[in-house]
C-alpha cells in the first residue's frame, strides 16, 4: 500500500493494466506478507488495520516504511525508518536485491507487466534493472539511513512469504502455485458434474450443487431428486443446493433460457466453439448478452 491516492492507482494502472483501488482490492486476509509504505491505516482506514492485525496474529509478516514508528509499525517484522524524501532509493535497492537474487515470479512478470515493451530500443525491464543496480543496498544506506542488512532482510521476507498458491496433479489436470486474483467476494460454490447415480449422490453429500450432463425430462428430475435425497440423508439442506444445466453460447436466447429455468436451472453453463481466437469469443459473449438482454 502506498503513500498517495495517486500512486496507489496510477502505478498499478500502467504496470499492469488495473487500479488498486478500484479493479482491486488488498487481499490483506490471505496474504502471507503486508508492506505499508507511509501509510498509517490506525489513523487512515480503521478496516484495514483490524484486517491487517488479523492477518498478523494468523502468521502474516509485516513490514512498514516510515520515518515514525506509529501505529502498526510498532508490531512489525521491519520497520523500515527511511529517511524522509529518500522513498525512490529505498524502494530501487529493494527492487536491485530482489532481482539480483531472483526473488521474484518471472511468469508474472512476463505475462502481466510492462517488462517486455520496449522504449528507446531497450526492454522496460532490462531499463529498470540497470538503473536499480545503481543503488545497492550499501550505497542506499547512506542515502535513506536504513541498513544495507534491514534491505536485504526485508526482501528475502517479501520473497519467502509470498502466497504459495495452490498445486495438482492429476489424470486429466495438471497446474503449479496456481493463485486467483482479485479473490472472490464469497465462497466459490462446487458443482459436481456428471450424468450417473453416483454423480448425484456425490453432489448430494459433499457438492454446492449439480450439473447433469447431456440429461433431460425424467432422468434429470430422477437424479435431481437423488441428489437433495442425499443430502438429506447427510443432514444438510436439499434446498440449497443448485442445478447447473448447460447450453451452447451461440445458440442461446430468452426462449431457451426460460425453458431452463423451467427445468430448475440455477445457473446456465454456456459452452464455447473451439477457437484460440480472443476477438472472436468476445465476440460470440456479446451477441450472446444481447439475445439475452443483458446489455442496456
Amino acid at each position: 500500500m502506498e503513500l498517495c491516492g495517486w500512486g496507489r492507482y496510477l502505478a498499478p494502472l500502467y504496470t499492469f493494466g488495473a487500479s488498486v483501488p478500484g479493479v482491486y482490492l488488498p487481499d490483506l486476509d490471505n496474504a502471507g506478507c503486508i508492506l505499508f509504505w507511509g501509510y498509517n491505516p490506525s489513523v487512515a482506514r480503521l478496516a484495514h488495520a483490524t484486517s491487517t492485525a488479523a492477518a498478523v496474529a494468523r502468521g502474516a509478516r509485516l513490514i512498514v516504511v516510515d520515518p515514525r514508528k506509529a501505529g502498526l509499525a510498532a508490531k512489525a517484522d521491519h520497520w523500515l525508518r527511511v529517511r524522509p524524501g529518500t522513498d525512490a532509493a529505498l524502494a530501487l535497492s529493494l527492487i536491485h536485491v530482489m532481482i539480483e537474487n531472483g526473488w521474484y515470479d518471472a511468469d508474472f512478470v512476463r505475462d502481466w507487466t510492462n517488462a517486455d515493451d520496449q522504449v528507446g530500443g531497450r526492454a522496460v525491464w532490462e531499463l529498470l534493472a540497470s538503473r536499480c543496480a545503481d543503488f545497492p543496498p550499501e550505497v542506499t544506506a547512506e542515502i535513506t539511513g536504513v541498513s544495507a542488512a534491514d534491505t536485504v532482510a526485508a526482501a528475502r521476507m517479501l520473497w519467502e512469504n509470498r502466497p504459495d498458491g495452490a498445486s495438482f496433479s492429476g489424470e486429466f489436470f495438471e497446474f503449479d502455485h496456481t493463485a486467483c486474483y482479485p479473490k472472490p467476494t464469497r465462497w466459490v460454490p462446487i458443482h459436481i458434474g456428471g450424468h450417473s447415480r453416483a454423480a448425484a449422490r456425490r453432489a448430494g453429500r459433499l457438492g454446492d450443487g449439480f450439473q447433469p450432463l447431456g440429461l433431460v425430462g425424467s432422468e434429470l428430475a430422477d437424479l435431481v431428486a437423488l441428489m437433495r435425497a442425499e443430502a438429506t440423508r447427510f443432514g444438510r439442506d436439499p434446498d440449497a443446493l443448485e442445478l447447473s444445466l448447460g447450453h451452447l453460447v451461440a445458440k442461446v436466447d430468452l426462449g431457451r433460457a426460460e425453458k431452463l429455468a423451467a427445468m430448475g436451472a440455477d445457473r446456465v453453463v454456456l459452452a464455447l466453439p473451439p477457437t484460440a481466437d480472443l476477438h472472436e469469443v468476445c465476440d460470440l459473449l456479446s451477441a450472446c448478452a444481447a439475445r439475452l438482454a443483458l446489455t442496456p
